[in-house]
């Protein structure tokens, strides 16, 4: 099994690779209790995989798996909050969220900054393997999302920078629950990121990003046991950031992410599961 998380380091946010003093890593935190086992469900099927299985829409031994973490704020006059809960329709496949974060500057030019995040997807896609050995796992996502920036830093008596910052990881989990053990890992790295950033007196900088996507996750497993219960996990994390390093006394920062109504939505089309 890939080690948990192994590849999600070198493609953290601002904040996670040594932002302000005193922050801590928001989203390291969250893809940890992400790779939670959960309890078997009682009434699910597990089918055993043949020379390679595809499961499509209507996923109908899954379910859901949408939530929202956070906020996680730091300094004065920041917000964090989810505008679109997070939904994944198993019938469909279709996955919608929609966070925002924004903060004005304190009037010490302090540090500040202000962190949601957000996941849609699917979890217990349960299956069996007929014989040990190696096995590859194909997640297919297709959809859309719109980000808006607002950034704008007065005059101060100090340089200082405000930014704005969102993130959209595919993540794909392989847990056992015979031997209870498992993990998540995203090989591909980011669908999207972005950071848009404006300085002290600087003009200010708004802008939208829309973009379309189409995503396939790829992974592999050497070690699956014959007899053991497996289930996958597979969604999409979503992830807000503003912030200022220090310096600045007047100005704010916005970020928004929709992938929810006009703001687009996504949708797993596929999954694989074959030698």
């Amino acid at each position: 099994m890939a080690t948990a998380l192994r590849s999600i380091g070198a493609r953290l946010p601002l904040a996670c690779r040594g932002g302000p003093p005193g922050i801590v890593s928001a989203l390291a935190v969250v893809l940890l209790a992400l790779t939670a086992i959960a309890a078997p469900l009682a009434s699910a099927a597990t089918p055993t995989i043949h020379t390679w299985d595809r499961f499509t829409p209507p996923f109908t031994r899954a379910a859901a798996f949408a939530n929202a973490r956070g906020p996680s704020l730091y300094g004065c006059g920041v917000a964090a909050q989810v505008t679109s809960a997070p939904t994944f329709d198993v019938t469909s496949g279709k996955a919608t969220m929609a966070i925002l974060a924004d903060m004005t500057a304190c009037s010490n030019g302090s540090v500040g900054y202000a962190i949601q995040h957000a996941h849609a997807g699917i979890t217990d896609v349960n299956f069996t393997v007929p014989t040990n050995g190696t096995y590859k796992f194909n997640a297919q996502w297709n959809g859309s999302f719109t980000f808006v920036y607002n950034l704008s830093a007065g005059a101060s008596s100090s340089n200082g920078t405000f930014y704005s910052e969102y993130f959209l990881l595919p993540i794909d989990c392989l847990f056992d629950r015979t031997s209870h053990y498992g993990g998540c890992d995203s090989a591909v790295g980011a669908v999207a990121q972005g950071v848009y950033t404006t300085g002290n007196g600087s003009a200010p900088a708004n802008g939208r990003v829309q973009m379309n996507f189409s995503d396939y996750v790829h992974y592999h497993d050497n070690g699956l046991v014959s007899g053991h219960q497996y289930y996958l996990r597979l969604y999409l994390l979503a992830f807000v950031q503003v912030g200022d390093f220090g310096g600045l006394t007047t100005g704010s920062a916005r970020a928004a992410f929709s992938m929810a109504g006009s703001g687009g939505s996504a949708h797993l089309l596929a999954i694989r599961v074959y030698q």
